[in-house]
């Protein structure tokens, strides 16, 4: 075991204790070869702290699932607190699906992660809750039907541009404030994707874009320059059941899940959808918790239940 003074040090050496545990070398023996292992006794933040010692572990994403919305955001917190690994949170919406908008921070959020688990680079840690698995996100073959790659040199007419961000919920305003929305000015398009972090300006001349930029919202300063991007732009009202997919229908086939509170996440997840009286157009508890079962799984407990065959304690 390391020394206090070792802890002391930096808490991110603390992963180093869960990975020596006895048992530890047999569930990531178990996880890489698709199966099913128990980790138990990770109270409070000690669940943090095992989640990292996943992560070092895998080879691809590592999907966090806790039973309550609520729990997110502090467990994601004690995560960045003992780790150099700064999260993706994947939310839930707070809103029924006719009610949501591509303005919504929480749309922006989900299409991100969703990107980033397509791109070369997938986030290493992601955290979410059963009630944001059970909410349907754009299915892969609709985000691509809804991408346009724009880049410099390219010949686009401005009008039939901004008239296709329009037919997908984006909003013409005089100037830039939040995703979703788009300005044009003489020669120069300003845009800001649900996705994004920050918005592009593509400038024209004549019908050839001329330069592309990331900007800061506020200040207007340049970011940086760019050859190329790719807009993906879905409006959230227009979608129908053959374009929406489960969020676990999106992970690479070498990410792991890590199910903390198994029976809590159960009880959690059928009262999430009592209160919304079960509406149509979300997943079920136990089919959804099938499908993560597809994956390699790891389930998280404060007290051991032996719930795997393969368990570490």
């Amino acid at each position: 075991m390391p020394t206090t003074r070792q802890v002391i040090q930096g808490l991110n050496e603390l992963t180093s204790c869960i990975r020596r545990l006895p048992g530890f070398d047999e569930v990531i023996r178990t996880l890489h070869s698709g199966g099913h292992a128990g980790l138990d006794g990770t109270w409070g933040s000690a669940c943090a702290l095992a989640s990292l010692a996943l992560v070092e572990e895998a080879n691809g994403p590592v999907v966090i699932v806790l039973p309550r919305i609520a729990d997110v955001d502090d467990f994601a917190l004690d995560v960045a607190n003992f780790g150099d690994i700064s999260p993706e949170i994947f939310s839930a919406w707070a809103t029924m699906p006719e009610e949501q908008s591509i303005a919504d921070a929480v749309f922006g959020g989900r299409l991100r992660i969703l990107q980033a688990l397509s791109g070369a680079e997938p986030p290493p840690l992601i955290v979410t809750s059963l009630p944001a698995l059970l909410q349907p996100v754009p299915s892969n073959e609709s985000r691509a039907a809804g991408t346009r790659r724009l880049h410099v040199g390219l010949e686009v007419e401005s009008d039939d541009l901004m008239q296709w961000l329009i037919e997908r919920g984006f909003d013409r305003v005089p100037a830039l404030e939040a995703p979703g929305e788009f300005s044009m000015h003489g020669g120069i398009l300003d845009l800001f994707p649900p996705d994004a972090v920050d918005p592009y300006r593509v400038e024209f001349f004549g019908d050839e874009i001329e330069s592309i930029r990331r900007f800061d919202v506020e200040t207007q300063r340049k970011l940086e320059d760019l050859d190329s991007i790719s807009l993906t732009v879905i409006s959230p009202e227009a979608a129908d059941d053959s374009t929406l997919a489960s969020f676990l229908d999106e992970l690479p086939e070498s990410a792991w899940i890590g199910l903390i509170e198994l029976p809590e996440i159960v009880q959690e997840g059928h009262a999430y959808l009592d209160r919304l009286e079960r509406p149509p157009g979300l997943f079920d508890v136990e089919p959804t918790l099938a499908k993560a079962r597809q994956f390699s799984t790891v389930t998280l407990s404060a007290i051991g239940d032996a719930v795997e065959d393969v368990q570490c304690h």
